[in-house]
C-alpha cells in the first residue's frame, strides 16, 4: 500500500489535538466527536492515475532487490523442505514511502489488556473541565504517551501474495507471480493484478526492502486453491477502492485488506469464509485490528496540503480523523501481528538491498495503467 498511510496520517492535522490530564471517560461523549465513515469516490479526483516512469536506477534497483528476495525465498524453500513441508506461496512485503514520521500505538492498555479502537479512544479521551458544559472531548496526552510505540517502526506499507505454481512463476530463480489489489485507471475499480515480482518493485519506493512471511502448510495450500484453482479471489472485491478505508468497511477496500481477507479465507474452516463479509465477520471474531496511527512533529501541520497527497486516500472513511487526528490504518504491521496473535507465522525474513542514487525530478508524467 504504497503511500497509504502516508496519506491518511499525513492529512491528519495534529492541532485538533487538545490536552488535559483529568477528568471522566465517556464514550458517549466521544461519538458525539466521531463521524460515520463515508462512501468516498476517488474517481473524482483529478490526476489520479498519474505516476513517473521508472528511471534507470529505479529499475536496477528493483532488480537487485528482485535477485535478493529470490535468493531468499530458495533459501526458505530448502528449509521448508528439511522440514517436511511444500514452500508455494508467500506473503510479501514492500517498503513504500517512509513511515519514520508517524506514531503507532499500542494495541495493550498498562493492564495488559488488548483494546480495538473504540477502546483504544475512549480511554484516551477526558472530558475537558473547561468545557463540560458543552460536552467537549479531548485526548488525554499523558495517557497518549504511555501508549506510543517507537519500538514497532511502520516499515512496510504494501502486501500482496506470492505464488510458487503460478504458470509464469521462476521457480529456479524465486522469482515469484505477484497477486495484488489495486485502483484499476481502466475500469475505475478495484482489481487483482498479477505481475512479475520486479515489477512489484518498481512502484515508488522509498527503501528497497521487502520482507517474505511464510504461513503454515494448510493456509499455503488453500491459498494456492483459492486463488489459482478456484479464482475465488475475486469474490472478496469491493468495487470502490479507498486507500483510507477501515478493514470493516464492505462499501470500499484497500490493496492490504484484500490480502488480509484472502489470508482469513485461508485460515478459517474450508467454505466457511467466501466473501467480505465472512471475511470480516472471521477477522472481527479472532481479534484482528488495524494500526492506530497519527503523525508526528512537521507532518503534524499539513492538513491543508491535500492536494499534494495521493489521489487514492479519502478521509471521509476515517471517523476519529478530523476530531482527533487518529486514524485506524490496515497495515502490513497489522497483519504481522494478527498472524503472530494466531499463531499462524511459521516465519518471516526481511531482505534488503544497498540501492543506486534516484532523481526523480526529470522523471516524464505518463498515464499509469493501476494505482495504490
Amino acid at each position: 500500500m504504497n503511500k497509504t498511510i502516508l496519506s491518511i496520517v499525513g492529512l491528519l492535522s495534529f492541532s485538533v489535538l487538545s490536552y488535559a490530564s483529568s477528568g471522566a471517560n465517556s464514550w458517549a461523549n466521544t461519538q458525539k466527536q466521531l463521524k460515520e465513515p463515508q462512501l468516498c469516490d476517488i474517481r473524482q479526483n483529478p490526476n489520479l492515475c498519474e505516476c513517473h516512469a521508472p528511471s534507470k536506477s529505479q529499475i536496477s534497483n528493483a532488480f537487485s532487490l528482485t535477485l535478493a528476495v529470490g535468493q531468499k525465498i530458495k533459501a526458505l524453500e530448502e528449509s521448508e523442505k528439511k522440514a517436511g513441508r511444500d514452500l508455494k506461496v508467500v506473503v510479501i512485503e514492500r517498503a513504500g514511502s517512509s513511515l519514520e514520521n508517524f506514531l503507532s500505538y499500542s494495541d495493550y492498555n498498562s493492564k495488559g489488556q488488548i483494546q480495538n479502537f473504540k477502546q483504544f479512544l475512549d480511554e484516551m479521551i477526558v472530558q475537558s473541565s473547561i468545557d463540560s458544559s458543552i460536552g467537549h472531548v479531548a485526548l488525554n496526552w499523558r495517557q497518549m504517551l504511555k501508549r506510543e510505540t517507537p519500538q514497532r517502526p511502520l516499515q512496510y506499507s504494501h502486501i500482496a501474495l506470492a505464488f510458487k505454481n503460478h504458470p509464469k512463476s521462476d521457480q529456479n530463480l524465486g522469482f515469484w507471480q505477484i497477486n495484488q489489489l489495486l485502483y484499476n485507471c481502466t475500469d475505475g475499480h478495484s482489481s487483482v493484478f498479477q505481475t512479475g515480482m520486479t515489477s512489484f518493485f518498481l512502484d515508488d519506493m522509498k527503501n528497497y526492502k521487502a520482507r517474505i512471511l511464510v504461513l503454515p502448510q494448510e493456509v499455503q495450500d488453500r491459498l494456492e486453491d483459492l486463488v489459482l484453482h478456484h479464482k475465488e479471489q475475486y469474490q472478496f472485491l469491493s468495487p470502490h477502492y479507498n486507500a483510507a478505508s477501515l478493514y470493516n468497511d464492505l462499501r470500499q477496500q484497500n490493496s492490504n485488506s484484500w490480502v488480509l481477507e484472502m489470508i482469513a479465507a485461508a485460515m478459517a474452516e474450508p467454505g466457511a469464509v467466501q466473501n467480505r463479509e465472512q471475511a470480516v465477520n472471521y477477522l472481527t471474531q479472532t481479534g484482528y485490528m488495524g494500526t492506530k496511527v497519527r503523525p508526528k512533529g512537521v507532518y503534524s501541520l499539513i492538513g491543508l496540503a491535500a492536494p499534494f497527497l495521493p489521489k487514492t486516500v479519502c478521509l471521509s472513511a476515517q471517523p476519529a480523523a478530523s476530531a482527533y487526528a487518529l486514524a485506524e490504518v490496515v497495515t502490513p504491521l497489522s497483519v504481522d501481528e494478527y498472524l503472530k496473535r494466531r499463531g499462524a507465522l511459521t516465519s518471516l525474513s526481511d531482505v534488503s538491498i544497498r540501492s543506486l542514487p534516484e532523481n526523480t525530478k526529470s522523471q516524464k508524467k505518463v498515464k499509469c495503467d493501476r494505482v495504490e
